[in-house]
């Protein structure tokens, strides 16, 4: 029962990463950049950035550095 309850855990703490980092790129989009971008592009280029960070965060979620101790 703890590994199911650990498991929705990270599936929800993941969710709610991916829709802050998507909300976070569509609004540096619409109030970004000096030319106003289209709705359609908008929402072509956040549902595109947000693919890619989804992948990368699923085959590389993350970097640890391992330092040895040599005495």
């Amino acid at each position: 029962m703890l590994n199911i309850e650990k498991n929705l855990n990270e599936i929800l703490r993941r969710f709610i990463k991916y829709i802050i980092h998507t909300a976070l790129i569509a609004i540096m989009l619409i109030y970004g950049p000096c030319n106003k971008l289209s709705t359609k592009e908008v929402i072509s280029i956040t549902l595109s950035a947000s693919c890619i960070f989804v992948l990368l965060d699923i085959y590389s979620p993350g970097i640890v550095v391992v330092k040895k101790n040599d005495n």
